[in-house]
């Protein structure tokens, strides 16, 4: 549901988006994860994500028939969602101390706990990113 902090972000038919008429927004995530104890571990994150148009929708042809072809990308299309990662030493239902936010997809860390925030961009306001699913698992390295 993506009820966490929206920065020019919101969500419609269940999928996260940038506003209309922005270019970019910010989602910080509603949930952390916890190892329960200063662990080393990989942190990866995942985004499942489509690419739409704003502008090229159905209700916009004047005539379906005439249209060149249904496969027709028309410019634009460059929208990504890159997720960064917070981490503490500290239990994060104190008062923990956070580290500056990096960027993440896979990495090792030695923490407690970890927290996530994502962007969201379009090169092109007539283009959004549609996020339908965002996560993040911490595995233990022994």
């Amino acid at each position: 549901t993506f009820g966490g902090t929206h920065t020019q972000t919101e969500v419609s038919s269940s999928k996260l988006r940038i506003v209309s008429g922005k270019s970019v927004g910010t989602y910080n995530w509603t949930t952390y994860i916890d190892n329960v104890a200063v662990k080393k571990c990989r942190i990866t994150v995942s985004t499942a994500a489509t690419v739409t148009s704003r502008s090229d929708l159905v209700d916009s042809w004047g005539d379906v028939d005439a249209r060149p072809s249904w496969d027709t990308t028309v410019g634009g299309g460059e929208a990504t969602a890159l997720t960064y990662i917070s981490i503490t030493q500290d239990d994060p239902a104190g008062s923990p101390t956070w580290s500056s936010y990096t960027r993440i997809d896979s990495a090792e860390f030695t923490c407690r706990a970890a927290r996530f925030k994502t962007d969201l961009w379009s090169l092109d306001e007539t283009w959004n990113i549609e996020v339908s699913a965002l996560s993040a698992v911490s595995e233990e390295i022994a």
